[in-house]
């Protein structure tokens, strides 16, 4: 695929793939390359430190937040992931304003027209979106490139075990509510491979990536 050529707008790169696959870690690579990155998940929390927002949590869902105020998240994730009606419910209330939020950093980055550190040309901005439910959200439709991350079932076994606490059982029950790795894989216009143990070999994938993708856009404005 041939990246468009489109001066002074933003060249979004949103990356997808199954939970474990080194999204953030991905991102964090680009983030060094001179890409801006939105994270979803940092936002998500954020809204849901949002007092209106925890109000109606509480008021759909009684007894996840505490004496305090603070929101109990693995109850909420006990209540909502056995149950598609709750997880609908509890989507409605934190994804309007996620995407809100997101639109916003989105229409702030164009608004400055050129990214000082951006390595594509023409300064032109380079934004990584990490938006884990990437496909029922409108965003692939925004992205220049899709890029799917893939990974050993084992090695993203092993990393939700380890940063997240969950056991196999969990993390397939979570993978099971998303979106087929098949069909991620199929709608993203390019792959890129994150087993453990070749972190060297992530950065110069990227920088391959990125070089390509460099090169599409400067012969696309010739």
């Amino acid at each position: 695929m041939t990246p468009a050529s489109n001066p002074g707008a933003l060249f979004v790169v949103a990356v997808t793939g199954g939970i474990g696959s080194g999204k953030s870690r991905v991102a964090r690579v680009f983030g060094e390359l001179g890409a801006r990155v939105i994270d979803a998940d940092r936002i998500a929390h954020e809204v849901l430190e949002d007092p209106q927002i925890r109000g109606a949590i509480e008021a759909e869902f009684p007894g996840v937040t505490g004496q305090d105020g603070v929101l109990d998240r693995s109850a909420l994730a006990a209540r909502v992931f056995t149950d598609p009606a709750r997880r609908e419910r509890l989507n409605a209330l934190v994804h309007p304003e996620v995407r809100r939020r997101i639109d916003k950093e989105l229409a702030h980055l164009a608004w400055n027209g050129s990214d000082a550190r951006s390595p594509l040309p023409g300064k032109r901005p380079l934004v990584l979106l990490d938006i884990p439910l990437l496909e029922t959200s409108p965003y692939p439709d925004r992205a220049d490139v899709v890029l799917f991350i893939d990974a050993p079932e084992h090695d993203r076994l092993r990393r939700v075990t380890e940063t997240r606490g969950w056991t196999a059982t969990e993390w397939s029950r979570r993978e099971a509510t998303q979106v087929p790795l098949a069909e991620k894989r199929s709608r993203a216009q390019y792959t890129l491979s994150n087993p453990d143990g070749e972190e060297d070999q992530l950065l110069v994938r990227c920088q391959d990536l990125l070089a390509e993708w460099i090169q599409s856009l400067a012969a696309s404005e010739h």
